[in-house]
């Protein structure tokens, strides 16, 4: 296990932790509201990718530092960085193939909302999806769940900081969709998230940089869109 060598400043904190409120609470319900306002005529995709660009843009200006810091880390131990992003993404694909098979068993008509919607948007623009959920998206989370609420809170409880992280993980992948669908059918999908969160936060705890999990996650999401249909 390779020890955290880098915790973003107070600064860092402070920002990541007022960004993170709108990006969970706000940003989802205003910004297509806002983008649409302005651009009627933009896609779904469109907007989601503006999206996924004010969120880069934004997290990795606040968290700049920290993410150099960290990047200069995964370079003293490269081949732990590597390994624990790969092994931590075949832990989920065993975890989550387990929970996805409970899931079903509970309701043979599930499907998860999230990944309905990317499936839609993906057949009209994949660039932009690729760009936004396979680029953009690992390190704008990663960032934001693993480098400010786990790293944040890891030095004074390890289990808060599992549980924390995992939890607000999964709400903000269904928060969008409140609502729209019933609630069994979002918790089932907030349960689906789980497995992923809890390799993630392994992933960085054992690979010890922002890397491993940002490695984990690309690779989840390049997965997932080759999977998808293209028509």
């Amino acid at each position: 296990m390779m020890p955290f060598s880098t915790k973003p400043s107070r600064r860092e904190m402070t920002f990541g932790g007022i960004y993170l409120g709108l990006y969970a609470a706000v940003l989802p319900w205003l910004l297509p509201v806002a983008v649409l306002a302005l651009w009627p005529d933009l896609s779904a995709a469109q907007v989601n990718f503006i999206y996924f660009t004010m969120n880069f843009a934004a997290v990795t200006v606040i968290f700049r530092k920290f993410l150099f810091q960290t990047a200069r880390d995964a370079l003293q131990n490269p081949s732990n960085t590597l390994w624990c992003g790969v092994a931590a993404y075949g832990a989920n694909l065993v975890l989550t193939a387990l929970v996805a098979a409970a899931i079903l068993r509970l309701d043979p008509e599930f499907s998860n909302v999230n990944n309905d919607s990317l499936n839609t948007m993906f057949r009209h623009e994949r660039q932009l999806l690729f760009l936004g959920g396979v680029i953009m998206a690992p390190i704008t989370e990663e960032l934001l769940f693993r480098g400010l609420i786990f790293r944040g809170l890891y030095d004074r409880s390890p289990l808060a900081a599992h549980v924390v992280t995992m939890a607000l993980f999964s709400l903000v992948h269904i928060t969008g969709y409140i609502g729209h669908y019933t609630p069994l059918r979002l918790l089932l999908c907030f349960v689906q998230y789980l497995p992923a969160s809890l390799c993630l936060n392994l992933a960085y705890r054992y690979g010890g940089t922002l890397l491993s999990p940002i490695l984990m996650h690309l690779l989840t999401n390049l997965a997932a869109m080759a999977v998808m249909p293209f028509s």
